[in-house]
């Protein structure tokens, strides 16, 4: 080897240079390359050529030029210099001692830092002619000074930052089939000479195979302006091509600061097939769009195990991932066994997710955890965040274009948003419906997740996907939006292809509480529409801690807060006879939590229901709830507001249903609908409230339908119009169409009712069945058991054991006009006490065994009518109108027929009580029992007479009545029911 090394050379050249004069400066020779030579003293000056993008020098330096000849491998050192650097060439300058000679031929060239501090990893095959460049060949990297030959059996070993930064420097192929093993425990990554403005390290694109040996990889280092010209593509390597691997490394103290577009610790971009394995990085990535922890864009396939992240990812624009910052079109990337320290951290403006900051293609994700313990006090402390829309603690958007799953993994951070925000996925969509996702096996620990709207402990929003699985997910974070659409699972949720048989096992713990402060909360649902097939809402499917709590200001629920064209079941059934209750029940509690039960929001709340808020066009069926529902008003212990909905086979259960003010029911606060259908309901639990409060529902508004089997065990409470069954029902249309009617049957109610009404309008109702109803409206078939108490000094139009006030027009307030109601009462039995507590004489309103006030009908027609009904409870009052064992007070033009008394009338008439106006008034085939009452419009019988049918003239006993000890019902099969009792299976 000849090896020959002037360190001293530049020093004497400048002497000489300044020495000369102009007449004796040496000659120079230039060839068709233009290079040139020049004696200077004893140096010969070889100047050439080289092209800047290959190098990418960006300030003048001492080099020395390593040669090795092509033809006999004999290697060359000469010092020499940068001298001159355009945008397209490096001007150097070769300095070769007089008496020794480059040999012509081919050789391949390195350029160095004079100690060997770092190095110009590119190297030229050159020919030289008579010590000058005539000819650039090619360039790659310098191979040939590694150990090894490349291959998989025997990679390159890289064993010095030499060797390194022969690496990290591209060739035409760029390593391509290429393979490195680092056999030495730590290198730092070298300056290489040609970092741009000083920012740092420069990347290029790598397609070989990178096998760290377990070993570090230091200081990746660069610093940049936040240029997007000159700052963006910043990694380790600017690009993994198709084909490479990064395995078994560790990357410490990364310092990528100011970066701009497409940033990563190991890549700025991936496509192709490329694969990283066995990775740790620790130290911090910033830039600003598409910044990832290792990888900033990725397309193609890319496959990511076994990770650990010590690292703080950054960007001041979008799509911020801890992996990957943006995943192209069509990618496809595999993730699994990922895991995160304390020093992780992720954060930008939008598109922010622990993994993958955006994606469009599809993924599969297992094993992955990204833990960060927060103590309760620290609440303002956010490990991933975002200060716009979408962020996921794994992925903050993705738009799917094939199916993708995420399996066991877990989150425990905290993660602050604004919209769409999730501990998994911020939004979740695709344009294609067959396309589905699974989760299975995943949790949320403790935690926050927090942000404006669509809020989720799984996906924020989610939007045409299928649901492939959904199982075996925990959830434990308290979950909050300011706005709208929060959900312990999923916020909003959007057309999905819901498959109940592939959805079990989700428990959802969130013992701090979910809470979307404007609209929308539910324990698994903020807000979901338009799902495709039946929801299964079960704790088979979702198992819900009696500890939490779902708060909000409007629709909240334990299920969903808000739902639109819905379908849901639960496992709930039971059987019902006349004369045992329930029989064959079965089923368990989906929700057994507290609904409002925060201080902001428990006198406040509105459309909130133990288990959905408010549903629009939904169908809600074999369903049971135990939580505590509070607000202001539209209050359900199923269902808050019911907007076109059908509601069946559902069961309330556990502590109070209480309002502060109106529309509050153990089953539902209120329905409106266009034809009502609801039908075996049944309530357990105490209700509470202002006006229109029902045991089940507290205020129908509907056109026509049917509410069959309503049963409330619970006591009732109010201030207004109060039902044992409903508290308010009222027809939107009134005129002579009996077709428009809502028809209320075969209900029994148990529980205590009691009212405090204390103002001034004739149609307040209490009653065991119906508080009020008016305009086209039956009650037909129903029995009430429990006490009908009208509170001291309240003043109820009409008090009844089954019906307070039936009949109004509110367009001629409380008189006859010629748009009358249609209102009938009949085949209904009381069997328990109707009382006035305290007994004031001043008292306005009326007593009644069965109806507390029929009012006006239409002149000769009798459209208000009652008939075929009976009363064996007490009626109690000293009001100053009569009460009567049958009905309160009758109005003009209404009618009551074929009843019978038995119940004793404390101040007042056996039949009927007070009579306002006679006129029209028809009253017929009327009977009571001597003793229990004076006989103003009935007929007294013995007890004797009382045994025997033909005693009651006009009475159909083929049609209506049996006969027994006395008179009962062919068609009202509770009126012997026995209270029921449901004994827990499950929650």
């Amino acid at each position: 080897m000849n090896k020959i090394v002037y360190p001293f050379v530049l020093c004497l050249l400048l002497l000489f240079y300044s020495s000369c004069e102009k007449e004796n400066q040496p000659e120079i020779i230039t060839n068709e390359a233009g290079s040139q030579i020049e004696v200077v003293g004893d140096i010969k000056v070889s100047t050439f050529k080289l092209p800047n993008k290959e190098l990418a020098i960006d300030r003048l330096m001492m080099i020395r030029h390593k040669l090795r000849s092509l033809t006999n491998d004999a290697q060359y050192e000469f010092d020499g210099r940068v001298k001159e650097i355009t945008s397209s060439d490096i001007i150097c300058e070769l300095h070769i001692p007089v008496d020794k000679v480059i040999p012509d031929g081919d050789y391949w060239l390195l350029l160095a830092a004079v100690d060997d501090s770092h190095i110009v990893a590119t190297q030229f095959k050159l020919t030289f002619e008579n010590d000058m460049v005539s000819t650039i060949l090619q360039r790659e990297p310098n191979y040939k000074i590694f150990k090894g030959e490349g291959t998989k059996d025997n990679p390159y070993l890289v064993d010095d930052m030499l060797k390194l930064s022969l690496v990290l420097k591209d060739d035409s192929t760029h390593a391509k089939g290429i393979y490195f093993k680092q056999d030495v425990s730590e290198l730092v990554v070298p300056m290489q000479g040609d970092a741009t403005d000083g920012r740092g390290h420069v990347s290029y694109p790598f397609a070989g195979n990178y096998d760290g040996g377990g070993n570090e990889i230091l200081s990746l280092t660069y610093n940049g302006a936040s240029n997007e010209t000159k700052d963006s593509d910043v990694g380790l390597f600017s690009a993994l091509l198709n084909g490479a691997s990064i395995s078994n490394v560790v990357l410490r103290d990364v310092k990528i600061s100011n970066a701009g577009t497409n940033v990563g610790a190991v890549a700025a971009h991936s496509s192709g097939t490329v694969k990283l394995k066995n990775i740790t990085v620790s130290g911090s990535v910033k830039g600003t769009n598409n910044v990832g922890g290792l990888i900033g864009t990725a397309s193609g396939n890319l496959s990511i195990e076994d990770v650990t992240l010590k690292l703080d990812v950054s960007g001041e624009g979008e799509r911020i991932g801890g992996l990957i910052g943006k995943g192209e079109s069509g990618l496809s990337t595999t993730i699994s066994k990922v895991q995160s320290t304390t020093s992780f951290f992720v954060k930008g403006k939008g598109f922010v997710g622990g993994l993958i900051g955006d994606i469009k293609g599809s993924f599969t994700i297992a094993d992955v955890v990204l833990k960060y313990s927060v103590e309760q006090a620290d609440e303002d402390i956010a490990i991933l965040k975002a200060t716009s829309n979408y962020l996921g603690g794994m992925i903050g958007k993705a738009k799917l274009t094939g199916n993708s799953s995420i399996s066991g993994s877990t989150i425990k951070l905290p993660i602050k948003g604004v919209g769409y925000v999730a501990a998994y996925i911020g939004d979740l969509n695709t344009d294609k419906s067959s396309i589905g996702i699974e989760l299975v096996k995943n949790e949320v620990l403790q935690s926050r997740i927090s942000g404006t709207n669509d809020v989720g402990g799984f996906v924020g929003s989610w939007q045409n996907v299928k649901v492939n699985a959904l199982k075996d997910l925990t959830q434990q974070a308290s979950v909050s939006g300011t706005t709208k659409a929060v959900g312990g699972l999923i916020g909003y949720m959007n057309g999905a292809d819901w498959q109940k048989d592939k959805v079990s096992g989700n428990a959802i713990t969130s013992v701090h509480g979910i809470t979307a402060m404007e609209q929308s909360a539910g324990g698994v649902f903020g807000y979901v529409k338009n799902i495709k097939k039946e929801i299964d809402v079960s704790p088979a499917s979702f198992s819900i801690d009696k500890l939490v709590s779902v708060n909000g200001a409007d629709a909240v629920g334990g299920i969903a807060g808000r739902a639109v064209n819905c379908v849901f079941v639960g496992d709930v059934y039971f059987d019902v006879d006349r004369n045992q209750t329930i029989k064959n029940k079965k089923g368990n509690s989906s929700f057994s939590g507290k609904i409002n039960d925060a201080s902001e929001y428990s006198g406040s709340a509105t459309s909130s229901g133990g288990l959905f808020g408010w549903i629009d066009n939904c169908t809600v069926s074999g369903v049971m709830g135990n939580g505590v529902v509070q607000g202001r008003q539209r209050l359900g212990g199923i269902v808050g507001r019911a907007v076109e909905s059908t509601l069946s086979m559902c069961v309330k259960k556990g502590e109070w249903v209480l309002a502060q003010y109106n529309d509050v029911g153990g089953i539902c606060g209120k329905i409106e609908d266009e034809t009502v259908d609801m039908r075996q309901v049944l309530n357990f639990s105490s209700v509470k409230g202002a006006n229109c409060v029902g045991g089940i529902v507290g205020c129908v508004e509907a056109k026509n339908g049917n509410i069959s089997h309503l049963i409330n065990v619970g006591d009732v409470e109010g201030s207004g119009k109060v039902g044992g069954g409903i508290g308010l029902l009222k027809t939107t249309t009134s005129g002579n169409n009996s077709k428009d009617m809502v028809t209320v049957e075969k209900s029994v109610n148990f529980g205590d009712i009691s009212g405090s009404y204390k103002g001034g309008e004739e149609l307040y109702g209490l009653g065991g069945i119906v508080g009020s109803a008016y305009y086209l409206v039956t009650v037909k078939e129903c029995a009430n058991h429990g006490t009908v108490k009208a509170l001291s000094n309240s003043t109820y139009n009409g008090v009844g054991g089954v019906a307070g006030v039936l009949g109004y027009n509110e367009i001629g307030g409380y008189h006859y006009t010629s748009s009358p109601n249609i209102v009938k009462i009949y085949n209904c039995c009381n069997t328990n006490t109707v009382i006035t507590e305290g007994n004031s004489s001043k008292s306005r309103y009326t007593l009644g065994g069965v109806t507390g006030r029929l009012f006006y009908g239409t002149n000769a027609t009798h459209n208000v009518d009652m008939h075929d009904c009976y009363n064996t409870g007490e009626v109690l009052g000293k009001n100053d109108r009569d009460n009567g064992g049958l009905l309160g007070s009758i109005h003009k033009y209404a009618s009551i027929h074929e009843c019978v008394n038995f119940g004793r009338v404390e101040h007042g008439n056996g039949g009927i009580g007070s009579h306002p106006n006679i006129e029209g008034v028809n009253a017929e085939n009327l009977y009571y029992l001597k003793g229990t009452g004076k006989g103003w419009k009935a007929t007294e019988i013995s007890k004797s007479d009382a045994e025997v049918s033909k005693s009651y003239k006009g009475f159909d006993f083929d049609k209506h009545w049996n006969m027994n000890d006395r008179p009962t019902l062919i068609h009202c099969e509770y009126q012997f029911a026995k209270m029921p009792v449901w004994n827990e299976t499950g929650n």
